[in-house]
């Protein structure tokens, strides 16, 4: 049976006891993620990160706040700006505040939305951010095929750079994410994703370097 990304959503607005028809909202979110610039960071990506969740529930405190972290990180993305994550923070806790969220809901969600600047934040907080952050990152421990797909997805979304600055830049990012002891910071995330991740970024750091 299909996922029903809609009631998930639901379920998750009422579970924070959020106000206001929650349809809307979703509907504003979904348009956001339908732009045609975005051809990796669109609603596709927000679906592998619902599923990936349902497969983790049983390891998150509060489930309903990723659900909804999930569905704001990436609600502004422009590629030639800087500042999306701390966009989509702030138009999270605009719409949590309008609908009566709980404070503490609208503070760790923000809190997650900018955990995935960089990707950085993470190790030091509590169990649920660390969760939402490996779940960003699923797609670098995917299949070759699916990684692959990813990888031109991203360069599609950067075509306005130039190709030697671009590989230039991609592989300083992926280099980073291999220097790191561990890129998912979760027992389930790492034994699912990490070896294969390496292999993928390794492969995809081979291609750039070598074109």
């Amino acid at each position: 049976m299909e996922y029903d990304f809609e009631r998930r959503f639901r379920d998750a607005w009422s579970e924070i006891r959020a106000r206001g028809n929650s349809k809307d909202f979703l509907n504003y979110l979904i348009s956001l993620y339908e732009q045609p610039h975005r051809k990796y960071h669109g609603l596709n990506h927000i679906k592998e990160c619902l599923m990936e969740l349902e497969q983790v529930m049983a390891y998150a405190s509060y489930p309903e706040v990723i659900v909804m972290a999930i569905w704001f990180h990436d609600a502004i993305y422009y590629p030639r700006e800087k500042d999306n994550e701390e966009k989509s923070a702030a138009l999270a806790t605009g719409i949590m505040k309008s609908a009566n969220a709980l404070p503490r809901v609208v503070k760790n969600i923000r809190e997650y939305v900018m955990a995935t600047k960089g990707h950085t934040d993470i190790g030091k907080k509590y169990y649920d951010i660390d969760l939402f952050v490996d779940i960003d990152l699923s797609i670098l421990g995917k299949p070759e095929d699916r990684f692959d797909e990813y990888d031109e997805q991203i360069r599609d979304e950067y075509s306005f750079v130039p190709i030697e600055e671009y590989r230039k830049g991609r592989i300083s990012l992926l280099q980073k994410f291999l220097a790191r002891k561990r890129i998912y910071q979760t027992r389930p995330f790492y034994n699912k994703y990490e070896s294969q991740a390496r292999q993928n970024i390794e492969r995809a750091i081979d291609r750039l370097q070598h074109p």
